[in-house]
């Protein structure tokens, strides 16, 4: 699925001057898990490109300092159905379709964590065993 648009070609101009730049990333349904976002991340405009152009997205590390594709070890790909920019913009929120857990840590969500009454529990069951997908 191709999502470049003219629209989006006119924002990205604006993106580019940021150089590196937030993105949320949110399930179009997920009616088991209380909570739509699925993570926060970064991107650069070799992977706002790359994401536009496959469909999936490509987020870029900043402690790593390259672009990765989410899913490209582990499988759970997230399939973009809808860029959503606010209207500055200088926000971005990816409207996906998650296969898998979002989480490296095995969570559907990267947001497993709940912080209440000053104690920080998890919130969320594990969709999947990390030692599986990235030792096994």
């Amino acid at each position: 699925m191709n999502i470049y648009d003219e629209s989006i070609k006119i924002k990205l101009l604006i993106i580019n001057k940021i150089k590196v730049f937030p993105i949320i990333t949110s399930a179009l349904s997920i009616s088991f898990f209380p909570l739509a976002i699925e993570q926060s991340a970064w991107m650069n405009p070799e992977a706002w490109e790359k994401t536009l152009e496959t469909g999936e997205a490509h987020y870029y590390s900043r402690s790593r300092k390259c672009l990765w594709h989410k899913g490209g070890t582990s499988g759970h790909v997230q399939k973009v159905k809808s860029i959503r920019l606010d209207c500055d913009g200088d926000a971005v929120v990816l409207l996906i379709e998650q296969i898998g857990g979002a989480c490296h840590e095995g969570y559907r969500s990267c947001f497993s964590r709940e912080l209440r009454d000053g104690k920080v529990s998890r919130c969320s069951e594990l969709v999947f065993d990390p030692k599986e997908v990235y030792n096994g």
